[in-house]
């Protein structure tokens, strides 16, 4: 039989009274400071049973792992992707790492984590894969000679990590650059109270946030200039399909200072001015086959050596930007010339006047000199062959008009 002074006592003691008492006898605490803790996390709205988990989390003992063996154990993951790897592969990669780095410097999401010294470590020396200059930098700064252990560098020997971090498309690596940075930054600033009073290890801290932070500023100045370039850029394009561009812009000498992704203009040019005489097809029946086969052979070669502007174009769909093509450069200006976007420009790209098809012409020709040597051949052969196919292009639909009337 119950004794009734027992019971009442059992229903008099209170939620907070047993888990206080549930957590004393688990960790072995003074009741005064699981109290303290108890209220502050009541505080922060959390339940009896997230205070007993918390109690459990902060007594568990936590493995803590090495730069090396965090490196080691991320590469080993890698060990199956050989070759060339493309931009949105290494962007996963990135992606990948920062996760895995947050999950190893955060004791709540992992039973291994890293130490404090090993995590600013562990961020210097991703820094290092990312420009491999800072390693003579940091090591000349005393703030960071506290992280030069060389028996425990993980930089050595991981080709995979490294060659992620180094991208083909300016634009891409922009985005990478940010997401890179901003959680490296964030993960820092999350553990920053972990360093406690060490001097050393705050002053190693400040460096690496100071040059992150230049990093940051350095990428943005970047997109700054980019972005002015690019509406100059679409500008330029748009007062060629409209037929009526400037004087001032028809030379390249006039506005190299204007156009520094150069290439990626004579891109773009290059596919409007095949868009256009592709688009003439009953003029093209009437011209011999083998002047529409030298133009085509010159434009597949032009497009072929300057392939790479396709993710900067300011007239392609989005969605080809970064498709993997083959070497096969037959099927590539054709399936480009298709994903031109018309929503892109402020005039009609199926419709262009033959005045903004020479303009064109005649801009590419100009900026030939601005190209390196292996290039400028292959420019003046498409230049060529674009003035001979245009002319009789031109004569054709004179003629059929003639016949019209």
């Amino acid at each position: 039989m119950k004794n009734f002074s027992d019971e009442n006592v059992h229903n008099l003691e209170t939620s907070k009274d047993r888990t206080i008492n549930l957590v004393r006898s688990k960790t072995g605490l003074s009741e005064d400071i699981i109290c303290k803790i108890y209220e502050s996390q009541k505080i922060d709205g959390v339940s009896d049973d997230g205070i007993i988990n918390y109690f459990d989390d902060l007594t568990q003992e936590k493995q803590t792992i090495s730069v090396k063996e965090f490196f080691g154990s991320f590469v080993n993951g890698l060990s199956g992707i050989e070759g060339n790897l493309s931009d949105i592969k290494k962007s996963k990669i990135t992606e990948g790492l920062l996760i895995a780095l947050d999950d190893f410097a955060n004791s709540e999401k992992s039973a291994q984590m890293l130490n404090s010294v090993e995590l600013l470590s562990a961020v210097k020396q991703l820094l290092e894969l990312k420009n491999p200059e800072l390693t003579r930098v940091f090591s000349e700064s005393n703030s960071l000679l506290l992280l030069s252990d060389a028996g425990n560098r993980a930089t050595e020997n991981y080709a995979v990590l490294s060659e992620s971090l180094k991208f083909s498309y300016p634009e891409i690596e922009r985005e990478n650059d940010v997401k890179l940075f901003e959680n490296l930054k964030t993960i820092l600033m999350k553990n920053n109270k972990r360093w406690g009073n060490a001097y050393h290890i705050q002053s190693t801290y400040d460096a690496i946030m100071n040059y992150i932070d230049q990093e940051l500023e350095q990428v943005k100045i970047a997109e700054s200039m980019v972005s002015a370039d690019n509406a100059f850029h679409i500008e330029l394009i748009n007062d060629m399909l409209s037929g009526n561009v400037s004087p001032l812009h028809k030379s390249i000498s006039s506005i190299k200072h204007l156009v520094p992704d150069l290439q990626t203009v004579v891109f773009d040019m290059t596919l409007l001015i095949t868009r256009y005489l592709y688009d003439n097809q009953s003029a093209l029946n009437l011209i011999a086959r083998q002047t529409v086969n030298d133009y085509d052979a010159a434009s597949r070669n032009l497009i072929a050596c300057i392939a790479s502007s396709r993710v900067n174009s300011k007239i392609l769909s989005d969605t080809v930007k970064t498709r993997n093509f083959s070497s096969d450069s037959n099927n590539l200006l054709r399936t480009l010339i298709q994903s031109i976007d018309g929503d892109k420009t402020r005039y009609n790209v199926y419709d262009i006047p033959l005045k903004g098809i020479v303009d064109m012409i005649n801009l590419i020709k100009s900026s030939s000199t601005e190209f390196n040597l292996k290039i400028r051949p292959v420019i003046r052969q498409f230049v060529t062959k674009a003035y001979e196919l245009t002319s009789k292009v031109e004569k054709a639909n004179y003629q059929k008009s003639k016949l019209n009337k």
